[in-house]
């Protein structure tokens, strides 16, 4: 009856009004129903959010534009958001980077403290424990950290397992009662220790089975360390390759482990590609290698190839040896002592040098605008060029050095004296026909040719002549026209005599009094450049 009256009640209050009619909100949810056969629209993977700020799933609308997000399908990094990489085609974030949860992660990894790490970082012995304070195989967590189990003595493993003949006591790996050993009860009546025979109920030492090659006792059983192996004892091969194990043979580890310092770790090996040098195994810098950045070693240590050194330094004798003043550098590091790394080539810093000092080797050694020329017949010195004041300083006077130039502190063969009506003295330039070491010393619309200053559009161009040639007609005889910092000059090949490096060829250097072709890895203009003959891209290679 009851139940009757409850019906009526509920089919009268359905006749009184229908449900009231939901407004359209004009919305249209199309992130399920892209036309992939129509152009592309909103919501779409780098395309624009609709409404700005909606996308497909799986996608998240990134400054207006969807992008993969965690775990979205892509086939390039481009197709993913900021701080994620597309690896076996899913946006993910590598090893290393900045995460919220191991769902982010690539190939597996987990997301501990922000950072995404291997998850075989854990487990092993004397490591922290795993999720769920788990172990690897032997191990047992203690502390939050995995300490050997199972041996006598020590934390039963999980399960309370122990090794055979122990049992677990009050999670402690015990011995039974003595049994087992020479002279005591056999165990169960039948078995002992290794080495051991079961006779007559008592264990004695075994003349027959155990030994090193001898057959194996009873329970496959052997004396000491060694294991029964295909019925013969014989001693254990030391386990290696694993994590925390020693290095197997030729320094190899199993799977991405690498040798660190005779033991198998997850740092990266030299020649390995790094972001930063905590990522490589100890020893070693991330460093460009020569322009990609690479786990390396650093100057001076120990080296199997050129490949495993920093920069630009080769692998001799062993040892990833620095570069010399004039060789190729990536950085500072790669140059030895006392040199930097300036434009890609290691120099020793430049002090400036006083008038008449003779350890400069070009212009720019000297100070206040003075010359790095012959002086005379007393060798390349700072000197003042023509219409340079050149009346000495009173004796002891800080700004002249005592290096030898006597009276006459002009450049070349130009003499020290009065110049017309003008007071003091002053380096008079050279008229034609005069001698000369060098067109420095000619005076303007001259040059120097084979020690005479002749006239400049006439003679023909001598090294170090700043005309430009077009054709090796115009040169003197013997010079070449090359190219010369990148611009045509008269200038001397290698192993011809020079005076100063603005006289050779090319990059070349003048070296001992004659210019020196270019080693390998050094700059070049051109293939006469170098000793090997081969220039490419700038730089000088092997035959």
């Amino acid at each position: 009856m009851h139940f009757l009256l409850a019906l009526f009640l509920v089919l009268c209050a359905c006749t009184r009004g229908a449900l009231p009619d939901i407004p359209d909100s004009g919305f249209k949810d199309d992130t399920n129903e892209i036309d992939l056969g129509a152009a592309p629209r909103c919501g779409a993977v780098r395309n624009a959010c609709c409404g700005g700020r909606a996308c497909n799933r799986t996608l998240e609308c990134e400054q207006g534009i969807c992008c993969g997000a965690a775990g979205a399908a892509c086939e390039s990094q481009l197709e993913c958001c900021s701080n994620f990489g597309c690896n076996e085609g899913r946006c993910c974030i590598d090893v290393g980077g900045v995460c919220e949860s191991a769902s982010e992660c690539c190939n597996s990894a987990v997301c501990r403290d922000g950072v995404c790490e291997r998850a075989d970082e854990c487990g092993g012995p004397m490591q922290r424990c795993c999720a769920g304070d788990t172990c690897l195989a032997g191990n047992a967590c203690v502390s939050g950290m995995c300490v050997a189990c199972g041996t006598v003595d020590t934390a039963c493993c999980p399960g309370s397992i122990c090794n055979e003949g122990l049992a677990c006591t009050t999670g402690i790996c015990r011995r039974p009662a003595a049994c087992g050993a020479v002279g005591q009860p056999c165990c169960n009546g039948t078995s002992c220790e290794r080495g051991g025979e079961c006779s007559g109920g008592t264990c004695r030492t075994s003349t027959t089975c155990g030994a090193m090659g001898q057959a194996c006792c009873a329970g496959n059983v052997c004396a000491g360390a060694l294991l029964c192996q295909s019925g013969r004892c014989a001693a254990p091969q030391a386990a290696c390759g694993a994590m925390g194990q020693a290095c197997c043979a030729n320094s190899t580890c199993s799977g991405s482990l690498s040798c660190n310092a005779g033991s198998c770790a997850s740092c990266r090996a030299p020649g390995t590609t790094c972001t930063r040098a905590s990522e490589c195994c100890s020893a070693f810098d991330c460093r460009p290698t020569p322009v990609a950045l690479r786990c390396c070693h650093p100057q001076g240590t120990g080296c199997a190839t050129s490949l495993e050194c920093c920069g630009q330094m080769l692998c001799e004798g062993g040892r990833c040896a620095c570069q010399a003043e004039g060789e190729a550098c990536a950085e500072s590091p790669d140059c030895c002592a006392g040199s930097t790394c300036v434009m890609g080539t290691c120099r020793r810093p430049v002090t400036c040098r006083l008038l008449g000092d003779a350890t400069c080797t070009a212009n720019a050694d000297c100070c206040n605008n003075l010359l790095c020329a012959p002086v005379g017949a007393a060798g390349r010195r700072c000197c003042a060029s023509a219409g340079t004041q050149c009346a000495l300083p009173p004796a002891g006077d800080a700004g002249v050095s005592d290096a030898g130039v006597g009276a006459n502190p002009c450049c070349g063969t130009m003499a020290c004296g009065a110049s017309g009506t003008a007071p003091g003295a002053y380096c008079l330039c050279r008229v034609a026909n005069e001698t000369c070491a060098s067109g420095n010393d000619c005076c303007p619309g001259l040059t120097c040719n084979t020690g005479r200053c002749v006239n400049a559009t006439t003679a023909c161009f001598g090294p170090g002549d700043t005309r430009a040639c077009s054709d090796e007609r115009q040169c003197c005889t013997g010079l070449r026209c090359q190219t010369l910092r990148r611009t045509l000059r008269c200038c001397t090949g290698a192993g011809s005599t020079c005076r100063t490096s603005a006289e050779c060829c090319g990059q070349m250097l003048c070296a001992g009094g004659r210019c020196a072709c270019q080693r390998e890895t050094q700059a070049c203009d051109q293939n006469a450049d170098c000793c090997s003959g081969l220039c490419v891209t700038g730089r000088c290679v092997a035959m």
